[in-house]
């Protein structure tokens, strides 16, 4: 394994082991990924807490508003380059195999990790989607024009995505990133206009 510094986007998450050889279940982000592939050359690490800012990955989570893929919010990351061996997929994500991992021993070591692609190893998108990774430093209005702040990045809570922004005090603040919360992306401008639940925390109350 290589240590790589480099940007990557996280697409999927290391499962149990598979086997006795050194397969592995993998639960990808977006579950029509077509991205493992034997051969291809692959990231596999863990986010790193306790550090400022968004880090080296992120996470390629389509949207606009449709797919699945995100980038990551709030720490940084460490990750070895590695290639897949072997690669099949299942009704419940896939298995895979990488080149020197070779028991299960090896694998249990490596669940819970994350896997990472190169960004343009991404496949293009239709003309009305647009990648989460490419909306980071992207800013955010609500319907009102009133400045939310520039997006750092996004997760999953479980319930929806959400959308981590940093507001001109430089606090962050968090806003559900939701088809129905979502209203236009202005590619040209580089910005995402948003409706805003009432009561959301960090946000002030619109002027009627």
């Amino acid at each position: 394994m290589v240590r790589m510094a480099s940007r990557w986007i996280e697409v999927a998450l290391v499962g149990r082991p598979h086997g006795l050889g050194g397969g592995m279940h993998v639960q990808p982000l977006n579950p029509d990924s077509d991205l493992f592939t034997d051969g291809r050359s692959i990231g596999i690490g863990h986010r790193r807490s306790g550090t400022d800012g968004v880090g080296d990955a992120d996470t390629a989570e389509a949207t606009g508003v449709e797919g699945s893929h995100r980038p990551i919010a709030g720490g940084a990351v460490d990750i070895e380059e590695v290639v897949i061996e072997s690669a099949r997929q299942t009704p419940r994500g896939w298995l895979v195999k990488i080149e020197g991992v070779d028991t299960r021993e090896a694998v249990a070591a490596l669940t819970g990790k994350r896997l990472f692609v190169r960004r343009d190893a991404l496949p293009p998108l239709p003309e009305d989607e647009i990648y989460q990774a490419d909306l980071v430093g992207w800013k955010v209005q609500d319907r009102q024009g009133r400045s939310l702040g520039t997006i750092l990045g996004f997760f999953d809570n479980g319930a929806h995505e959400v959308c981590v922004l940093q507001a001109a005090s430089q606090e962050e603040v968090l806003i559900p990133f939701c088809p129905e919360n979502l209203v236009e992306l202005v590619e040209q401008q580089g910005l995402v206009i948003v409706e805003i639940p009432e009561g959301l925390p960090g946000i002030e109350p619109a002027d009627d």
